[in-house]
């Protein structure tokens, strides 16, 4: 899990943060699972996912419930 405050919660600052702090380690994830929020349901994250060839599964919020994961 990795948790990176922001100044903000556009898709490109996910984006970016995403690149920067996660795929600079581990380069090649077979899935990533999210929270859902519109940041990650962008069509920018969108083509982040299909350039570096993973795929995206939104589970609930934080403190919602038990996690589901929708993939």
């Amino acid at each position: 899990c990795v948790c990176v405050p922001t100044k903000d919660a556009t898709a490109a600052t996910a984006a970016q943060i995403f690149c920067d702090r996660w795929l600079a380690f581990f380069p090649s994830p077979t899935f990533v699972v999210t929270d859902g929020g519109p940041h990650f349901r962008a069509e920018l994250f969108r083509q982040v996912e299909a350039i570096r060839g993973f795929s995206h599964c939104d589970g609930q919020a934080w403190g919602a419930g038990p996690f589901e994961r929708r993939c």
